[in-house]
């Protein structure tokens, strides 16, 4: 009998059950316009304002907010379409998504997946971006290596 930890994959899909499981996942919406926006920072309502567009841009002007909560747009999900096609998603449920900057992608990615029985291990001049994920993380260790210092990076392995 194997006693091996399961892999991160089956962490992922067990932690996205359960987060479904107990109403915690939470999914892009689009507003079709019907409501009245409270949750987002365009307060006067200029991002669907009908005054015309000087950009090539459909839809809004803005992001609104969050995408989550009230800026998601039908612009950011054709761009993550054509970012899975271009990419070789689509295959066992991959897909891209799109982040605002690199900042938030390793904000958002570090502090999400990694778990107590993971490591990361970075060079110690990375973003700051990826300090930061990590500290968010729930990962059991977190070591720097010497810049490009492949020996010192087996020094840390």
């Amino acid at each position: 009998m194997s006693t091996a930890a399961p892999s991160w994959a089956s962490r992922f899909a067990s932690k996205l059950t359960t987060r479904i499981e107990t109403n915690l996942h939470r999914r892009l919406t689009r507003s079709d316009g019907s409501l009245i926006d409270f949750a987002s920072n365009d307060y006067l309502g200029l991002c669907h304002s009908p005054i015309p567009r000087v950009t090539k841009s459909r839809g809004s002007i803005g992001s609104t907010g969050s995408r989550l909560l009230s800026g998601n747009t039908d612009a950011h999900e054709e761009l993550e379409a054509l970012f899975t096609e271009t990419f070789g998603g689509g295959k066992g449920g991959k897909s891209a998504l799109l982040f605002n900057s690199g900042y938030d992608a390793n904000l958002s990615l570090l502090s999400s997946i990694p778990t107590a029985g993971d490591a990361i291990i970075a060079d110690a001049e990375c973003h700051n971006s990826t300090f930061m994920g990590a500290r968010m993380s729930r990962c059991g260790v977190f070591r720097t290596f010497r810049h490009n210092d492949a020996q010192d990076l087996g020094r840390v392995i």
